[in-house]
């Protein structure tokens, strides 16, 4: 997983935090690689 995208989890909850305030946290390739990287 990158720095762009955290993954947390709260109980049974998880949590996918996008980090890319300069980018508005736009998805491109590289962040949809990240989310799918963390929700595996």
């Amino acid at each position: 997983m990158s720095d762009i995208v955290t993954y947390s989890t709260d109980g049974r909850v998880g949590i996918i935090t996008l980090n890319r305030p300069d980018a508005r946290n736009a998805i491109n390739a590289d962040v949809a690689q990240a989310m799918e990287a963390a929700i595996d």
